[in-house]
């Protein structure tokens, strides 16, 4: 979730898919640079050029058409060291792709009377004498949109919590007690990408249900969409898929289930440690082009449309709606990391077609392979 890095690559998925790219020469592998990805390729054909032309442990993708999968398939070792290779139904990281499901689940409690996309802090949080007065005002769809004027955040920020023997709900009412006390330079309405956003956006949701964000998630999203292996506990993550750092001119695994700032449970909301299967992701896009539709049984249409309504101005050619990148009347995507995995999703309202592309790997501008990937699945999913 390094906002940085994020911001850099998302900015790239635009001129991939409006106006192509070429072949990348920084490529790990030698033979992948004097080669093409093949004519007419298989999706596990195409996932299997891009892992060799950047030296990934493993790559994943799945492509969804209206309402049903039409592709998926995943290649290459669960990590790099061992000789176990990835599952039809292993589970992958997708970092702040899991901003849209915090996104889908306020809609989802908007639509439940729990709360308005104008509720704001004050109302919420009355108890907290030292918050800043500029925040008082400040709406869950400011929140939602990165527009409250609220700082970014980095890793000193988490590092406290990420052994806090306090329930996480405690964890995110302080957190947010405490960052609202403070003053920020950054101008409110102006758009400014951080997890702090989401993580208040919990604090909130769960001050006024008395329930956790992760109960919350899992009872009015994950439920019912029927994504049953879909989680946040690393604990299992140990037997599975591992993320991998770079470090002097190798890939390092990391073990998933050791607590450090990039998994702190704390920013869950906001994406650190979010993991699913393939046929989990299929049917998150699903929901959301049906929703796009007007079709969903999760909350009335208006509160799901307004999930992709552009808020604030990212860039010339993209906004920021409610946890989705937009463009225009093109689509809808979001990017994912936090720091060990690097996914990428897009749904495209002119086609009806949805695509995840993951990889369990960062660093080395291994990234340009999903955003490579995906434009070759654009590709062959427009002719």
């Amino acid at each position: 979730m390094k906002v940085l890095s994020e911001k850099k690559w998302i900015f790239l998925l635009t001129t991939l898919v409006l106006v192509g790219c070429g072949s990348n020469n920084s490529s790990n592998s030698q033979a992948s640079q004097n080669q093409e990805e093949p004519v007419n390729a298989t999706i596990e054909e195409s996932l299997s050029y891009y892992r060799d032309k950047y030296n990934v442990p493993a790559m994943a993708a799945v492509v969804v058409k209206d309402n049903k999968i039409v592709e998926k398939a995943s290649l290459g070792l669960r990590k790099f060291g061992s000789i176990e290779t990835v599952e039809e139904n292993d589970h992958w990281g997708i970092g702040s792709i899991t901003k849209s499901m915090t996104a889908t689940l306020s809609a989802i409690l908007v639509d439940k009377g729990i709360l308005d996309w104008n509720t704001t802090l004050l109302e919420v949080f009355p108890e907290f004498q030292n918050m800043q007065t500029r925040y008082k005002d400040t709406s869950i769809e400011a929140l939602l949109s990165h527009s409250t004027g609220l700082p970014q955040d980095d890793d000193e920020i988490w590092k406290g919590y990420v052994n806090s023997m306090n329930s996480v709900v405690d964890q995110r009412y302080t957190f947010t007690k405490e960052v609202l006390a403070y003053e920020s330079d950054v101008m409110a309405g102006t758009f400014t990408y951080s997890n702090i956003n989401y993580v208040v956006v919990a604090a909130m949701l769960e001050k006024l249900t008395d329930l956790s964000f992760e109960e919350l998630l899992e009872t009015y999203l994950l439920r019912p969409v029927e994504m049953h292996d879909t989680h946040v506990n690393i604990d299992t993550q140990k037997d599975d898929i591992w993320g991998h750092i770079y470090v002097k001119g190798t890939r390092v695994a990391i073990d998933p289930s050791e607590h450090h700032v990039a998994n702190a449970q704390i920013v869950v909301p906001a994406g650190s440690r979010m993991f699913t299967t393939l046929d989990d992701m299929g049917k998150y896009l699903i929901t959301h082009l049906q929703a796009i539709k007007g079709n969903t049984s999760l909350m009335r249409s208006q509160n799901a449309q307004k999930l992709y309504v552009p808020i604030v101005k990212v860039d010339e050619d993209l906004d920021y709606s409610l946890g989705w990148f937009t463009e225009g009347d093109y689509g809808i995507q979001h990017n994912g990391s936090n720091g060990r995995w690097f996914a990428l999703t897009f749904i495209n309202y002119k086609t009806g077609y949805g695509y995840f592309v993951v990889i369990n790997a960062t660093g080395n501008e291994v990234e340009k392979g999903v955003y490579e990937m995906m434009h070759s699945l654009i590709e062959r999913t427009n002719t």
